[in-house]
């Protein structure tokens, strides 16, 4: 498997000889340049792929025989929580919910709600900034433990689930984990229904999911109970059965 590990001691191998290069055959410094240049390239693109387990392992399917899929719901709660239960209650699914601390603040009731009804919550960092991943290690670890203290006031839990603001990760969150050890939660199916419209979600979703998918999903887009019905009714007439993603996490069934 590619690791930044692995990866990082391949370049620094690929340098040392492009030194011992310049040094014998007296070659500009500049054909040093592409090796630097290709690893940070490649750092970056693989943050972006949490999945890859590049830098930190990652939960991103459940095993295919469950003949089902978990549902997902990042940068919660919100005002569509009710909603949002009630259609889970109606056609019998269980969820799990990545909430950030700030939002528990904000919205206590709905956050009890989600777990009095039988779903998962999960950390999502507390304030979910556009620069949370580069931030320092200590400021990563003080947003994940904070955001852990205000899950466990409404679930008390030694083993949480994380899902990293925008699924992006790096070595400063890998080292932050450390802190605040959790089982980090990826995805397989992504709907984009930040970006998109709710008729275009919907025909991904329907067009490309498959038995042991991880689906991500928001809460807070306006049309979400929508989205969530129509998905719903498809994995209905597919008989996919809409799995809790704990009962695999506790039978040790993930990686």
């Amino acid at each position: 498997m590619l690791t930044h590990r692995n990866t990082s001691i391949f370049f620094l191998l690929l340098f040392i000889i492009a030194v011992i290069w310049v040094w014998f055959y007296s070659t500009s410094l500049i054909f040093l340049l592409p090796v630097p240049l290709l690893l940070l390239a490649i750092n970056i693109i693989q943050s972006f792929r949490i999945c890859s387990g590049y830098y930190i392992k990652a939960n991103c399917r459940i095993p295919e025989e469950a003949n089902g899929v978990c549902l997902t719901f990042d940068d919660g709660p919100s005002e569509n929580i009710p909603s949002i239960l009630f259609l889970l209650e109606k056609y019998n699914a269980k969820a799990t919910f990545f909430l950030t601390g700030k939002k528990i603040e904000k919205f206590p009731e709905h956050t009890s709600e989600i777990i009095s009804r039988g779903h998962t919550i999960g950390n999502h960092s507390y304030n979910h900034g556009n620069f949370f991943a580069l931030q320092g290690v200590k400021k990563i670890a003080e947003e994940l433990i904070k955001t852990n203290e205000l899950i466990r006031q409404h679930e008390p839990s030694e083993k949480i689930l994380f899902r990293p603001p925008a699924g992006i990760t790096n070595p400063m969150i890998k080292k932050a984990l450390k802190k605040a050890p959790m089982k980090v939660i990826g995805w397989s199916l992504r709907s984009l229904d930040t970006v998109r419209t709710k008729e275009k979600v919907v025909k991904k979703v329907i067009r490309d999911v498959r038995a042991g998918d991880i689906i991500l999903l928001h809460d807070r887009v306006s049309n979400s109970p929508e989205i969530l019905e129509h998905i719903l009714i498809h994995l209905e007439k597919k008989n996919l059965k809409v799995v809790a993603l704990t009962t695999y996490l506790q039978g040790k069934k993930l990686p």
